[in-house]
């Protein structure tokens, strides 16, 4: 993907968020992220910014104690579990 870049001659290449070493190799030059949640100012945009809040926390809590118990397994149905969640959601 790197070389079809420099052949259509872009200006800039996203390689995605974080700061990897691999990415590096590349560019010295980093961009800050940023995100901007908006919630709707009813019970069900109260709901999905509560959500956001602590659903994400309480995941990670889950996945390192699902990995610490059950290891490589309790990561996969974890994830498969939170698919299943996501797509009754219609998300």
């Amino acid at each position: 993907m790197l070389a079809r870049a420099f052949s259509e001659r872009l200006a800039i290449y996203d390689m995605g968020g974080g700061v990897e070493p691999y990415k590096q190799r590349y560019t010295d030059k980093n961009r800050e992220l940023q995100s901007l949640h908006m919630f709707a100012p009813t019970p069900l945009g109260f709901l999905d910014r509560k959500a956001l809040e602590y659903g994400r926390p309480a995941y990670k809590r889950a996945r390192g104690l699902a990995g610490s118990i059950f290891g490589e397994r309790g990561y996969r149905l974890l994830k498969r579990g939170r698919a299943l969640t996501r797509a009754g959601l219609g998300r």
